[in-house]
């Protein structure tokens, strides 16, 4: 828009969709294929694109929304940093270097560059701001919308053992527990009994018919395969994955979504290998007494 303006380009309208012109606002949030990646990815974010009129201004009311802690502010702003960067480098790359726009592919190169990122910052020692309290200083379990039922999974592994445990944990809108699974589980490496989880996180959610889900687990190498090319996985977790993908794609909508572990903290419990004498359970409706804390530590509501 700012080159036709300028009379340097002959038309202002949007290389890829050719719908509308070609404004800042476009670009991040009103072209059609950029909602599949804001969606998609972990904020689960759906843009109202009616109701933005400055992508400047909506920048500046998301950095300076005071949700969560000062880590959960720097966490959310970097991913929607991040967000928009792969954005642009796909619009870029389609209109330099012919490159097709796939929402998937972009959401796997920034789910690994944002993993990469995290891990980074982590082991530099400046990942979170000093906190008083921990719980304060973690980014929590985030609620989603209707009619998305969100499913969080882990995993726990032996080297040893090769032996571990599945947990699965369903809400639903607002963050109403809905049901969670225990399994156990024979893995050869921890990256195949996190594929596992996603398994049973999928089966779960065929199982009691939901039509659309959110899969939500803190495995990165899973959720970026899972949102790229599960070839990208190791050979062993292939099989394992290829149907999570199988059944995701039964779903009337299916997002893969990936979350860091303090997100994740419902699944991790259900998982842990302490829980020795629960072995392949279900729970409907009403979680374990020992999930009651840490569902309600999301800040959600909890039956007890």
């Amino acid at each position: 828009m700012a080159l036709f303006k300028r009379r340097l380009s002959p038309s202002p309208s949007c290389p890829l969709c050719r719908s509308a012109d070609e404004t800042v606002e476009h670009v991040f949030l009103r072209c059609p294929w950029v909602a599949a990646v804001w969606f998609g990815g972990a904020l689960n974010y759906k843009v109202d694109a009616v109701g933005i009129d400055s992508w400047a201004l909506w920048l500046l009311t998301v950095f300076s929304s005071p949700r969560g802690s000062s880590a959960d502010r720097k966490w959310f702003q970097a991913y929607v940093a991040f967000t928009c960067w792969f954005i642009w480098k796909a619009r870029c790359d389609f209109l330099f270097n012919q490159v097709s726009i796939n929402p998937s592919k972009v959401l796997f190169s920034l789910s690994t560059a944002f993993g990469n990122f995290l891990h980074a910052v982590s082991y530099l020692g400046v990942a979170r701001p000093v906190s008083g309290s921990r719980e304060d200083a973690a980014v929590r379990w985030c609620p989603h919308s209707s009619p998305f039922v969100k499913i969080n999974m882990d995993a726990s592994w032996s080297k040893s053992s090769r032996k571990g445990f599945a947990g699965v944990v369903a809400r639903q809108d607002g963050g109403l527990f809905l049901a969670a699974v225990r399994s156990s589980i024979l893995a050869h490496s921890s990256f195949v009994a996190e594929s596992f989880a996603i398994l049973r996180g999928c089966e779960l959610g065929a199982s009691l018919g939901f039509s659309s889900v959110i899969i939500e687990s803190d495995s990165l190498q899973a959720i970026s395969c899972l949102n790229g090319s599960i070839a990208n996985g190791s050979w062993e977790a292939f099989p394992i994955l290829a149907r999570a993908q199988s059944l995701g794609s039964a779903f009337q909508n299916c997002r893969w979504s990936w979350v860091p572990r303090s997100a994740n903290m419902a699944a991790d419990v259900i998982a842990s290998a302490g829980l020795k004498k629960m072995c392949d359970f279900v729970w409907v409706d009403k979680p374990p007494s020992s999930l009651v804390h840490v569902l309600c530590n999301d800040g959600l509501p909890c039956p007890h």
